[in-house]
């Protein structure tokens, strides 16, 4: 990966998110919304490369509402179409600009779903053949298992925008968080203005 990281970064740049402390693996008795909590957090494998592609932060506003555009996810073997989150407290920004990944206080880690009707439509677009991972359903992702219990709910609400899915969706859900919650990671991912989709993490 090219590119200097900012002031504040340190250690080898794009490098997985870990976690440490008690509440590394959030239960699914937590926080309502975006999976009650629901576990899946830093245990992901390492990244296969460092690029900025659909990775970032967002501060909210004073109600609390982020509202962001992006594409629908794709997926990857041995798990269902999903979108990592984490919520901080008292974030703090790099001299580029960009948000601190690890910085504030972090209060939850889950994961957003969507209904498997939905999937299966979009997956069966053309940008998302060929990619040469097995698909895996909700039914059988045990994150996404997690994340529903105790009566919360990880799916997001998916309204259309028109006729078609080029017309776009508009998705939404209420992730309630406990303010008193404390989780730690630890990552040296960074903006880099100067990625490129060649670009890898040396190992």
């Amino acid at each position: 990966m090219t590119g200097v990281p900012p002031t504040g970064a340190s250690g080898s740049a794009g490098g997985p998110p870990t976690q440490t402390g008690s509440g590394a693996m959030p239960s699914g008795s937590g926080q309502p919304g975006g999976g009650g909590g629901g576990g899946g957090g830093g245990g992901s494998s390492s990244k296969a490369n460092g690029d900025n592609f659909l990775r970032g932060g967002l501060p909210a506003d004073s109600n609390g509402i982020v509202e962001m555009t992006t594409l629908y996810p794709g997926f990857y073997t041995g798990r269902t179409v999903h979108i990592h989150t984490m919520i901080h407290q008292n974030i703090t920004y790099h001299t580029n600009g960009t948000i601190i990944s690890a910085s504030g206080s972090l209060r939850h880690i889950g994961q957003i779903f969507f209904d498997e009707a939905l999937n299966a439509e979009v997956l069966a677009q053309e940008a998302y053949s060929g990619t040469g991972q097995s698909r895996t359903y909700n039914a059988d992702d045990g994150i996404l298992e997690q994340a529903n219990t105790g009566g919360f709910s990880a799916f997001a609400d998916v309204e259309r925008l028109g006729d078609s899915l080029e017309d776009g969706l508009l998705a939404y859900i209420t992730i309630g968080i406990d303010s008193g919650a404390e989780y730690n990671i630890t990552t040296n991912n960074y903006w880099d203005p100067n990625f490129s989709a060649s670009s890898t993490i040396a190992e």
